[in-house]
């Protein structure tokens, strides 16, 4: 096969044999990356039930979305046979890393959460892997585990039923002596071919768990019924393990190795949670514990601190953040390189933290510092590379030009640190790295002082940068950065509430269109168009474009926290957790995260942890008035509503100043049964600025409810479920503020009709 080509990939090597197939390494010429191609084996090719496995493995793998599972790329056919393309994930396996003895607390911990989050993402989607052991997980070399291979999978109930039955494979597999590498991870009821559910992979994870605390197999043997003998009796040396070892990690491993399935650990996510509680963390929610122990620490982890303005003009801070930003920006398409994001980065300036304090808190072993001097068009910079954990710079050089040269000292910098880490680009990254973002440097130095704007919530300020940045389209022409910047500035305008015109949103797709035709592979056209379907009430459009823009930069901070939203407001929180865990990962100060979180907890019926959550969004945000009003509905559906009231007072005093001040005095109002106070400031001109957002739809539904106004509540909740808001459990059952509505038949109504769409809406999206 090497040497030949499949569709758009031409194979270059040849990678291992699996069980069904062998593994090849190609190039994949369209999109210039490197791909791993599993083909099914000739002589597997004819037989009906080997390649419906095979099929079943492209189906199941394409059905699950998150970063600790090899991604799919696409089923191809080769004649009579076929082939699955996939993610290439490149390092040592945890069974090469097994090789060479025990690990450490911290890197096991690390790993073992990360292995728990795939099975968890897996088993929402009711999926059982049910061949989970050390070769069928990979570390790659920014320290992010994927678990791979799911050949065996198969789909079972949701919930603790199980309906499949492996016997078939098992009993196969013993019989061409194939099982010797799975029998010592193989759960009691799968090893004597009963039935099989999720607990199967929990008693996997349960022997990993051990085996990397220990070193050794929890159940050793040198033949396969010497090995199944020791896992149908359960007998696991318990000695072995560290003596300092917490208790609560011990007993969560002998609950995942409970031999009786009825009695073991029945859902992943509760070993997952006691991973995470294993984790000292500091106010910020930043790991500490395993940040501290160097073994924990990915080798190829960054942040680049904010760079330092020593400009004459101390108005120039705008364009040190920006080309912190870009770098930033540069670093993040390397994707062997985990970079800590943007917002998280900015929120450490003035914050007089020590490097080791810093790359302690985020887990990271390097960081950049710079400074940017700017006069004029004249910039200079100076930028160092910095080993946390010996104190030593690997790397410095300063830089100097004018604004247009700003780009290829931007690039320089980021090159210059992938060399002293060695670092091997891809192809795609290579040219990634080349790409200007902007026309020239005149452009790129509008776009960042517009910025400062754009994301007000002022008209005023609105106003100012849409003006500066069409100002510069007509004496620059053509750019994406202003098309980019211009675009979402226009698209500002309606989603905060400033203005219900449609042409905002009618010239901003004009700018996304012409932003793709510049730039039809880059990200930021599909986020543009994703951020205008969101606010036109497609939702379904809206996380099409945005799944079309994480395909193109699955680290952009903006397009994980807009693709979890639609997948959460649409009713499928199992697809947007692992969108925000990744988040949380390279932006753990990000204030919108924890609003997310927030609104996971919400909808689940959990408004207690969800104040918890928005109290360290409002902790983090520049504005927050938005936090506020989320705070106070939470607090108001717990049953708090003297509380919610008098936080909406003291910190919603004038309802003119942000429209999400006069939305909080609206319910606060509701909550006081206030009807004329509330309906003097819900006016025409207000009412028709909240009617476009299902989010604003639904506090004006919650507040007509709370009023008693069942066919004022109706009509907003109509209009926020025609917007996108399905969330069929949290409206139907679990939002408190609707409880008046539910009395009326019309709410029923309208209830089944959010539960089809709800229902058919993942399907639709694919």
């Amino acid at each position: 096969m090497i040497g030949q080509t499949i569709s758009q990939y031409k194979i270059t090597a040849k990678l291992g044999d699996g069980g069904m197939g062998v593994v090849y390494l190609a190039d994949d010429l369209q999109l210039g990356r490197q791909v791993a191609i599993k083909i099914l084996s000739k002589e597997f090719a004819s037989d009906r039930e080997r390649c419906a496995r095979f099929d079943r493995e492209a189906r199941l793998l394409a059905s699950l979305n998150h970063p600790n599972i090899a991604t799919i790329h696409g089923l191809e056919e080769l004649g009579d046979s076929r082939a699955i393309v996939l993610e290439l994930v490149e390092g040592p396996t945890l069974a090469d890393l097994l090789g060479r003895g025990s690990l450490s607390l911290g890197e096991t911990l690390r790993i073992g959460r990360q292995i728990a989050e795939a099975l968890e993402a897996a088993h929402l989607q009711g999926i059982v892997h049910r061949d989970l052991k050390p070769s069928n997980i990979k570390l790659t070399s920014s320290g992010r585990v994927k678990v791979l291979d799911f050949g065996l999978a198969k789909t079972v109930a949701v919930g603790n039923g199980a309906q499949d039955r492996g016997s078939e494979d098992t009993a196969a597999a013993t019989r061409v002596g194939t099982i010797v590498g799975t029998a010592a991870y193989m759960s009691p009821e799968q090893a004597v071919g009963g039935t099989v559910d999720r607990r199967a992979d929990i008693w996997a994870f349960g022997a990993l768990l051990y085996e990397m605390l220990t070193g050794t197999c929890a159940f050793p043997g040198k033949t396969v019924p010497e090995v199944l003998a020791g896992v149908l009796a359960g007998e696991v040396n318990w000695t072995l393990l560290p003596s300092d070892l917490r208790t609560t990690l011990v007993t969560l491993m002998k609950r995942c190795l409970t031999v009786d399935a009825e009695q073991r650990l029945a859902d992943i996510r509760e070993a997952r949670a006691t991973l995470d509680a294993l984790f000292s963390t500091a106010p910020g929610g930043i790991v500490r514990e395993v940040a501290r122990a160097s073994a924990g620490t990915p080798d190829w982890s960054i942040v680049v601190l904010p760079f330092t303005n020593i400009s004459p003009d101390a108005d120039n801070e705008y364009f040190s953040d920006g080309l912190t930003e870009e770098v930033i920006t540069d670093l993040s398409k390397v994707g062997s390189l985990r970079v800590i994001s943007r917002t998280t980065t900015m929120r450490l300036k003035g914050a007089g933290k020590g490097l080791r304090t810093i790359a302690a808190e985020l887990n990271v072993r390097y960081a950049l510092e710079g400074s940017v001097r700017k006069s004029g068009s004249t910039v200079r910079i100076t930028a160092q590379l910095i080993d946390t954990q010996t104190d030593s710079h690997l790397w410095s050089e300063k830089y100097g030009g004018t604004l247009d040269d700003v780009f290829g000292i931007q690039e320089r910098v980021s090159r210059a640190i992938v060399e002293a880490l060695q670092i091997r680009l891809t192809a795609d990254e290579d040219r990634r790295l080349a790409k200007r973002p902007a026309s020239t440097g005149f452009a790129y130095d509008v776009y960042l002082r517009a910025r400062r704007d754009i994301f007000s919530f002022s008209k005023e300020r609105l106003d100012r940068a849409c003006s500066l940045l069409k100002d510069a389209i007509s004496i620059v022409g053509d750019d994406p950065l202003l098309y980019r910047g211009m675009g979402t500035g226009l698209w500002r305008y309606v989603t905060v509430g400033l203005s219900s015109d449609p042409k905002y949103l009618d010239d901003a797709e004009e700018y996304a269109r012409k932003l793709q035709e510049l730039d039809p592979k880059g990200p930021h056209a599909a986020v543009l168009f994703g951020y205008i379907a969101s606010q036109r009430g497609d939702m379904r459009g809206s996380i099409r474009e945005f799944k079309r823009a994480l395909a193109v930069d699955p680290h952009d901070p903006d397009i994980l926290a807009w693709l979890g939203t639609g997948w959460l407001f649409s009713g499928y929180p199992q697809h947007a957790k692992p969108l925000f865990e990744r988040l949380r990962t390279i932006d753990p100060l990000f204030d919108i995260l924890y609003i997310k979180l927030g609104f996971l907890e919400c909808f689940e019926g959990r408004f207690a942890p969800a104040i918890e959550l928005y109290d360290r969004a409002r902790a983090l945000t520049h504005d927050p008035i938005a936090v506020v009003l989320l705070r106070a509905q939470a607090m108001a559906s717990l049953g708090d509503v003297t509380g919610a009231i008098d936080l909406i007072e003291k910190c919603c005093p004038d309802p003119s100043v942000h429209p999400f001040a006069c939305l909080s005095r609206i319910l606060a109002h509701a909550l006081r049964d206030e009807r004329d106070a509330a309906e003097r400031l819900a006016t025409p001109e207000f009412k028709s600025r909240m009617w476009g957002d299902y989010q604003y739809l639904h506090i004006m539904a919650q507040s007509y409810a709370l009023l008693g106004d069942i066919d004022q509540g109706l009509r907003w909740l109509q209009r926020s479920t025609e917007r996108g808001f399905i969330h069929y459990p949290f409206l139907s059952t679990r939002d408190p503020l609707l409880e008046n509505l539910r009395s009326d038949p019309r709410f029923h109504t309208l209830m089944e009709k959010v539960r089809h769409e709800w229902e058919t809406f993942e399907e639709s999206v694919r």
